[in-house]
C-alpha cells in the first residue's frame, strides 16, 4: 500500500434477543399545542392522546403535562401515574388560545425533566403549526442537544402544516423520534409508539468510542440509523473519540458509519486499524478491534464487503440533503439528489443496501421507486426524510 487510502467502517448496534428492558422508573412530560389552529378535533385528539400516555405508565412512574400558546402553562406538576384521575381532569380543561410559543415550551418542559436524572426521561411534544417565538432551527437543535446530554430524550409529532425542519431538529438532536401524521386521530398512536420505545429500552444513555492507530484518522462520522446526522466526536483520554448515543431499544437498531484515512506503512495483509468500545454508566458493554486487508495491488482494492461503502455513500448524501432543506439551499439540495440517484441507480450499491437496515427504511424505498420511474425526489416527501418518518 503506497498511498493514503480511505476505508469505510460500519457499526451495527442491536439489542440482544434475550435482553430485558431496564427496570428503572420512567418520567414523561407531555407537551400539547393549544394555539388557535388546534381548535376542534385536533385539541380533543391531543388531549385523549395525553391521557392514553398516562395510562401506559406504571403507577410509580412520574408524569407532568404542559400546554403552550402565547404563554406556556404547567397543567400537572410531576406526580406519580397512579394519580390518573387528577391528571386526566387537568388535561380535559385545556382550551385553545392564541399563538405558538414552541421554543419556550421546550425550554420549560426540559428544565423540569432534567430533575429526573436517574429515570428514563422523555418529552413528548405535539404541534400543528409554526412557532411564533423562536424561528431558528439551530436554536432548537442546541437546546434539544443540551437536554439530551443531561439525560432527557425529546420526541416530536406534527400534524397538518407545521415546521418539520424545527421538529426534526428537536428530535434528531434530542435523541428521540419525529413523526409526521396526516390526521388528528393518529396522535394517540404516535405517542403510544414513543412510550413503547421508552419501555423497551435495554441500554440507557450509552456512549460509543473509537480509537485508531497513529497512522489513521477519522474523516467523517455519521449516525445512519435511527436518524441520519453528522456525529460530533469528543476527545477522551488514551486517544479515544467518543459520542453519546440515544437509548438503545429493542424496537430498533442503531447504526454508525465512519470514513477513515489510513496512511501507508509498508506491510500487506490483515491489519488492526483500531478498536471501539460501547459503554453506559461506566460499564463496558461491548468492545472489539476492527481490521482491514491491506495490499499494494490496486486491482484488489475492491469492496469484498460493499455494505460499509454503500451505507456511507447514502448516509452522506441524505445528510447533505437534510442540511440543504434546513438552509433553504436549492443548489445543495440538487447536489444531494444527484448523488442519491447515482447511488440508488447502481445495481451493486442497491444490492448492498438491500442487505442493510438503512436500505429498508421507508425513505430509501420511496426514493428508489421514484428514481426507477424517472421522478424527482427533491421535495419534502423525499429521500431526505422530510415528512416520511421511518
Amino acid at each position: 500500500m503506497n498511498s493514503e487510502v480511505e476505508i469505510d467502517i460500519l457499526v451495527d448496534i442491536v439489542a440482544r434477543p434475550e435482553a430485558l428492558p431496564l427496570e428503572i422508573p420512567h418520567a414523561t412530560c407531555v407537551v400539547i399545542d393549544q394555539s388557535k389552529s388546534m381548535k376542534g378535533e385536533k385539541i380533543e385528539c391531543a388531549k385523549n392522546a395525553a391521557k392514553r400516555v398516562v395510562s401506559m405508565h406504571d403507577p410509580d412512574d412520574m408524569i407532568s403535562v404542559f400546554a403552550f400558546s402565547t404563554k406556556v402553562s404547567r397543567l400537572v406538576r410531576p406526580v406519580q401515574a397512579y394519580n390518573y384521575d387528577r391528571i386526566a381532569k387537568a388535561i380535559s380543561k385545556v382550551k385553545v388560545k392564541n399563538l405558538t410559543s414552541l421554543y419556550l415550551a421546550l425550554e420549560k418542559s426540559g428544565r423540569e425533566m432534567t430533575k429526573f436524572g436517574s429515570y428514563i426521561s422523555r418529552i413528548l411534544m405535539f404541534t400543528d403549526g409554526y412557532p411564533t417565538d423562536e424561528k431558528n432551527p439551530s436554536k432548537y437543535a442546541s437546546l434539544a442537544r443540551s437536554l439530551f446530554l443531561s439525560g432527557v430524550t425529546s420526541s416530536t409529532v406534527g400534524v397538518s402544516d407545521y415546521n418539520d425542519v424545527i421538529l426534526r431538529a428537536i428530535s434528531d438532536n434530542g435523541g428521540g423520534w419525529w413523526e409526521h401524521i396526516r390526521f388528528p386521530d393518529e396522535i394517540a398512536e404516535a405517542f403510544s409508539r414513543e412510550v413503547q420505545r421508552a419501555r423497551s429500552v435495554v441500554v440507557q444513555q450509552p456512549t460509543f468510542c473509537i480509537r485508531l492507530r497513529p497512522n489513521c484518522r477519522v474523516l467523517y462520522a455519521y449516525s445512519s440509523l435511527p436518524v441520519v446526522k453528522s456525529l460530533s466526536l469528543e476527545e477522551r483520554p488514551r486517544g479515544f473519540l467518543c459520542t453519546k448515543l440515544p437509548d438503545l431499544s429493542k424496537m430498533g437498531p442503531q447504526q454508525l458509519v465512519f470514513r477513515v484515512s489510513v496512511k501507508p506503512y509498508g506491510s500487506e495483509g490483515e491489519s488492526t486499524l483500531g478498536e471501539f468500545r460501547y459503554y453506559a454508566h461506566g460499564q463496558t458493554l461491548a468492545g472489539a478491534p476492527f481490521n482491514a486487508e491491506l495490499t499494494h495491488d490496486t486491482e484488489l482494492a475492491s469492496y469484498l464487503n460493499p455494505r460499509p461503502h454503500a451505507v456511507f455513500a447514502l448516509t452522506q448524501a441524505v445528510e447533505k440533503g437534510t442540511r440543504a432543506i434546513e438552509l433553504g439551499d436549492k443548489t445543495l439540495a440538487m447536489e444531494a439528489e444527484n448523488e442519491t440517484r447515482v447511488i440508488l441507480d447502481d445495481p451493486d450499491m442497491r444490492r448492498a443496501l438491500d442487505e442493510t437496515e438503512q436500505g429498508k427504511t421507508k425513505a430509501t424505498r420511496k426514493a428508489t421507486r421514484a428514481i426507477r420511474k424517472g421522478e424527482s425526489v427533491d421535495s419534502k416527501e423525499s429521500i431526505f426524510g422530510m415528512r416520511t418518518g421511518k
